[in-house]
């Protein structure tokens, strides 16, 4: 008789408690598509199979032990596994400069010109 292979379906609460993520987070990483997104059970009721979590979860573990560090920066191999997704240093530039464009527009021309004439 053939055996018939189970693969469990994880629930939303169960993934998060796993992989340590937050909702929000859970959400950006099936965008960007780090993890893939659930199947649906039911009308309004997704599943993530367990086995994906599980790869999702070693493939952190093993880049901590690569890197020492965990990092979530990951994106699907064609093989099933994850590659480290390299940021460049344009990126961090980019990150700065709209930190400074969000503070202008919050406090205003003004301020900054208030700032930059008592040296700050």
């Amino acid at each position: 008789m053939d055996q018939i292979s189970q693969e469990a379906l994880l629930r939303k609460r169960e993934v998060l408690k796993l992989t340590g993520l937050s909702n929000s987070s859970l959400y950006n990483y099936i965008k960007a598509g780090v993890l893939k997104p659930g199947v649906p059970i039911g009308p309004r009721l997704k599943g993530w199979p367990a086995s994906e979590i599980q790869a999702y979860v070693q493939s952190c573990i093993d880049a901590r032990d690569s890197t020492n560090e965990c990092d979530r920066n990951l994106t699907e191999t064609s093989s099933g596994g994850y590659s480290k997704v390299t940021k460049s240093p344009a990126d961090e530039t980019t990150r700065v400069d709209n930190a400074t464009a969000r503070r202008n527009t919050k406090f205003g021309s003004a301020a900054t010109a208030n700032s930059q004439a008592e040296g700050r």
